[in-house]
């Protein structure tokens, strides 16, 4: 679609506000291209990746990282035409940064008004039009899981047509982001599954499929930590949850805002121990904000063992 002259300059404003909100108060003038340098790659990590169903189920910080690293830095460039900066985004998404604009990726949970009217990528999708007059899709990327649904949204992009531009870069991640990843243990109607001993991966603990996490923490506790159980709960959520002689047992990993709350230390690490309840919530790793959140009738000595182990 060509733009009228008005249109360019009305988009090179709107840009380089929404690009400098967090440095200059000041928005850059305005120029005859709305090309803006892109930021580099920020708050990126090594990342275990995988597709397909269990790609529904990893926490919100290793969805953010997979569709950022969903392809190499070299193959978004030559797909978006230039240089990209890459940044994971709050709540599983990632914004692509180029000298044309902005895309952002973010995977949903399911929308009960979301109503496929369009095939993109080959799956069933809506296609609509944010503020800027830019293309948003919503694709169906996973069936069964707690985020069956990947968005993306094209933001001040000028480099032609906007959905052009969407429809490409989906055509070329969705393919990979559907390929199945490791099998999920089955899980039934009310969000359950099956304990069966699931030995402790410490170096990828924090990516796997909460469900996996869930039966490693049950492994870890009984097996290793020798707590003996009348009754074992694992949910697919990522939760372990025991009954005990002492008391119920509860332990999982979560997604955590990194705010002031965690002024205290568990094992070296930053840790929250409200006094009511008594729970212990740890982070597990300077590099992503996932914790260990544990509740138990000694819930910080039950960290103080638990972290360690996760932590390598």
């Amino acid at each position: 679609m060509t733009r009228a002259r008005g249109t360019t300059a009305l988009l090179a404003v709107l840009l380089g506000v929404v690009l400098g909100g967090c440095g200059s108060s000041e928005a850059p003038p305005p120029t005859t291209s709305t090309a803006a340098t892109p930021a580099a790659d920020e708050g990126l990590r090594p990342v275990r990746m995988t597709g397909g169903r269990a790609l529904g189920y990893v926490q919100d910080d290793t969805a953010s990282q997979i569709l950022c690293q969903v392809l190499g830095r070299q193959q978004w460039e030559q797909l978006l035409s230039g240089p990209v900066g890459r940044r994971p985004s709050p709540g599983a998404g990632c914004r692509i940064t180029t000298g044309h604009g902005m895309v952002d990726l973010s995977f949903r949970g399911e929308n009960a008004a979301f109503a496929p009217s369009a095939t993109v990528a080959d799956r069933p999708a809506t296609v609509e039009q944010n503020s800027f007059g830019m293309s948003v899709f919503t694709l169906v990327i996973a069936d069964d899981t707690p985020r069956p649904l990947l968005r993306l949204e094209m933001v001040a992009y000028d480099d032609g047509p906007g959905q052009d531009v969407g429809t490409r870069v989906l055509d070329e991640i969705v393919p990979l982001l559907t390929k199945d990843g490791e099998p999920l243990p089955e899980i039934d109607d009310q969000g359950n599954l099956a304990y069966a001993g699931t030995p402790l991966t410490a170096d990828e603990f924090v990516d796997l499929p909460t469900p996996v996490q869930a039966l490693q923490l049950c492994t870890v506790l009984q097996e290793q930590l020798g707590i003996q159980a009348e009754h074992v709960r694992v949910d697919a959520t990522g939760r372990c949850t025991l009954s005990t002689a002492q008391g119920p047992v509860a332990v999982e990993a979560q997604a955590a805002s990194r705010s002031g709350d965690f002024t205290n230390r568990i094992a070296g690490r930053p840790a929250w121990t409200p006094a009511d309840p008594p729970v212990a919530t740890v982070l597990l790793r300077d590099d992503t904000d996932v914790a260990l959140y544990v509740s138990s009738p000694d819930s910080v000595g039950l960290a103080e063992q638990l972290v360690p182990l996760l932590t390598g």
